[in-house]
């Protein structure tokens, strides 16, 4: 899953947010906190003949359902426009609402951000990290 994440951001986000702002992620992206964001997120995958294309989790803690939020949300280059993450993201909303969360945040990059508002989801914040450019949304669970 590491290099999926890896690859993601390498394809995906480097033309909106350049080789500097990729690395800086990346490097945040190791296989030891790939591997501890498994054990402590609700996390599903999307998998074709052995190939791992999408992954997506819900992050937060059972004491503070409120503080759930979507995370690790990454589809394939190859695969995106598929409908894998529009297959994944109702299995977490529903997920969710079980827990009791009535508003599901997440943290969008540029290009993610279209796909989250055609779901529903509505930007809360412009978030600034040095130079790069995030979005705040929201999607009100009921």
């Amino acid at each position: 899953m590491w290099a999926l994440v890896v690859r993601i951001l390498q394809v995906s986000s480097l033309p909106d947010y350049g080789p500097d702002n990729i690395a800086r992620l990346v490097s945040h992206f190791t296989p030891e906190t790939v591997a501890e964001a498994i054990d402590r997120n609700n996390m599903i995958l999307a998998e074709s003949n052995g190939r791992m294309l999408a992954t997506a989790s819900l992050g937060g803690t059972a004491a503070d359902p409120q503080a759930y939020a979507l995370r690790t949300f990454f589809v394939d280059p190859d695969a995106q426009g598929m409908g894998i993450g529009s297959r994944l993201l109702p299995q977490l909303e529903a997920h969710a609402r079980d827990l009791g969360v009535t508003a599901l945040p997440v943290r969008s990059s540029i290009s993610g951000m279209p796909f989250y508002e055609a779901r529903g989801f509505e930007v809360v914040d412009e978030v600034w990290d040095g130079d790069a450019l995030t979005f705040q949304m929201s999607k009100t669970l009921i």
